[in-house]
């Protein structure tokens, strides 16, 4: 489907357009297949229609939202080549027609062999239509729990300022008790930006607009920052947060990502946690991090849809903590983006075990050089600087071998011969995996054609690098 997304106000004019799609009309009321319908979709505050637009039939969905005043509009025209593929079909029957004797026998081959291809893009237009359908109940459902978020606040600000106007002293000043409503209202106000910050965030995530940053670190430290950043919170609960993730594990990850999921973890565990109560990070697996409290847990009802961005699942703390209810949901993403996911385990009054589990790809760089002297040498340094598995090839089989065994996070290939082709190597392996699952990076004692390898995005091409110290150095900054 090719989708159009514009809102218009009551009166029809356009008021804002999508980024991929450019405005070809001011009003409803003037451009012809809406006009037909303006009047109808103006007077009621969801539909949907369906109009023609030269010979195409368009879908127009529409939703007026409140707080705007304006009408959300969803148009999705049917897409074409199915027509295109059907007429080759009936072309390839006239032909067949035509031709006799033992010329039946191909025409009829080639007739199945083009059924067979509408029948396989029939099946994918049904699946898609399927998803696209599911997309926008998801949508709907997403809108609704945005402006619930965002609509309850505002009338609490709008309340609050309301007294206020009213409650003036006699000689027109305001009475003491206004500066704790105004204090209120800015309290609201900050929970209605990181609301909408966190929506950008799922946004931005779920249409690819964030690159994952993938490098191999020790996730105590950033444990240790976001203990930090929340002690004020856990202070006043008098709760006590303990770090108990290993100094020496590593995991693969984009850590600015990885750290707002754990913050938001941690957030989530002291606000359900009573006072005096505890919370302790730890890593019961090489490629796990959990976030366990003594809290009042999740009522098993909530558990199904806890980290859905279609369902409101948010209640309020042991001290009456609020929330925007999009923390789990984004978190969620996250470690989905990393091929990993995220669980829970709850027990009403007991507490609960949140683990961001990362995919099975481990913190490990494999080196593939022919030359012994440079192997030995930059496999020496990387043990002592990066804190991570090391593997070796001296050879492409042992390559292939070693990555078929266990993908690692990165592969740093020698392409200046000694019986490695380092070229064809990487293409190997960016033919099947993807820049953001496995960063490649290639190095040399001369020079590096560097218009050869862009087609591979390579991480890092490191040219007129005799010396392993070199190469080490470039490569430190994927291992934290």
């Amino acid at each position: 489907y090719h989708r159009n997304v514009f809102l218009v106000d009551r009166q029809g004019a356009l008021m804002l357009v999508g980024s991929s799609m450019s405005a070809r009309f001011r009003n409803l009321h003037e451009e012809p297949g809406y006009r037909d319908i303006a009047e109808s979709l103006l007077s009621t505050d969801s539909g949907s229609y369906q109009y023609q637009h030269g010979d195409e039939t368009v879908l127009l969905n529409s939703r007026f939202i409140p707080e705007l005043q304006w009408y959300l509009l969803v148009e999705q025209a049917e897409d074409p080549l199915l027509e295109g593929m059907r007429k080759t079909l009936y072309l390839n029957l006239a032909v067949g027609l035509l031709i006799a004797g033992g010329v039946l026998v191909a025409t009829r081959f080639t007739v199945n062999r083009y059924q067979d291809r509408v029948d396989a893009r029939t099946e994918e237009l049904r699946v898609a239509k399927e998803v696209a359908e599911n997309a926008t109940k998801v949508k709907d459902s997403y809108v609704s729990l945005v402006s619930h978020n965002l609509r309850g606040p505002l009338a609490t600000v709008k309340g609050y300022l309301q007294i206020a106007l009213q409650e003036k002293n006699p000689d027109g000043s305001f009475k003491p008790a206004i500066e704790e409503w105004m204090q209120h209202s800015h309290n609201i106000a900050e929970d209605l930006i990181d609301a909408t910050g966190k929506i950008l965030d799922v946004s931005r995530l779920q249409t690819g607009k964030i690159v994952l940053s993938r490098t191999c670190f020790p996730p105590r430290f950033l444990t240790q920052q976001k203990i930090t950043q929340t002690m004020h919170l856990a202070a006043k609960k008098r709760i006590r947060v303990t770090n108990g993730v290993p100094e020496d594990l590593r995991v693969a990850g984009d850590r600015e990502l990885i750290g707002e999921a754990l913050l938001n973890l941690l957030t989530n565990a002291i606000k359900f946690t009573k006072e005096g109560g505890s919370v302790n990070i730890f890593s019961p697996a090489p490629n796990i991090i959990a976030v366990q409290d003594t809290g009042v847990g999740v009522h098993p009802a909530l558990l199904p849809g806890l980290f859905k961005h279609s369902e409101m699942t948010t209640t309020r703390g042991t001290a009456g903590e609020g929330g925007t209810g999009l923390g789990l949901p984004y978190s969620h993403d996250i470690m989905k983006a990393h091929g990993g996911t995220l669980t829970v385990r709850s027990e009403e009054g007991k507490g609960s075990i949140f683990s961001l589990e990362f995919g099975k790809t481990p913190p490990a760089l494999l080196i593939v050089d022919g030359d012994a002297r440079r192997r030995e040498t930059l496999e020496k340094l990387a043990r002592e600087m990066f804190g991570v598995e090391i593997r070796i090839a001296a050879t492409m089989n042992q390559a292939r071998e070693s990555i078929a065994a266990m993908p690692p996070f990165m592969v740093a290939a020698g392409v200046d011969g000694h019986g490695v082709d380092g070229l064809a190597l990487l293409k190997e392996i960016r033919a099947t995996i993807a820049p953001d699952a496995m960063p490649l990076a290639i190095y040399s004692a001369g020079a590096i054609p560097e218009e050869e390898y862009a087609a591979l995005d390579l991480a890092e091409i490191i040219p007129n690098s005799p010396a392993a110290q070199d190469v080490a150095s470039r490569l430190r900054r994927y291992f934290s």
